[in-house]
């Protein structure tokens, strides 16, 4: 299982080239991780924020990764398939097209 991320304009055009997935064995790190922001991970994924909003919650989240890594660790999946390797490269991902992306919407499929 996975979440599909994409930006969507209010005119409901999918932007394609914003596509991201990230595993479902990352959910409880990205729980942690955005407790500590303006964002709950749980409604991010439910398509409540913009880019212009969520821009700051993922660079916050990104940045506590980065402060905290080993803290995180404790999520990695044990098969591999989710580590805090990939949660840096998707919220990474995340931010640039925050960036690339001004007012659109963040859609997520689950």
């Amino acid at each position: 299982m996975s979440y599909d991320f994409y930006m969507q304009y209010v005119e409901g055009r999918d932007i394609d080239e914003s596509w991201r997935n990230i595993t479902f064995n990352l959910r409880d790190m990205f729980v942690a991780l955005f407790e500590k922001t303006d964002c709950g991970w749980d409604d991010l994924t439910d398509g409540l924020y913009k880019t212009d909003d969520a821009l700051g919650c993922f660079q916050k989240a990104l940045d506590d990764l980065r402060e905290h890594r080993e803290e995180y660790k404790q999520y990695d999946a044990p098969n591999r398939w989710g580590t805090t390797e990939g949660a840096e490269m998707f919220l990474e991902d995340m931010i640039e097209h925050c960036l690339t992306f001004p007012g659109a919407w963040i859609v997520c499929y689950k």
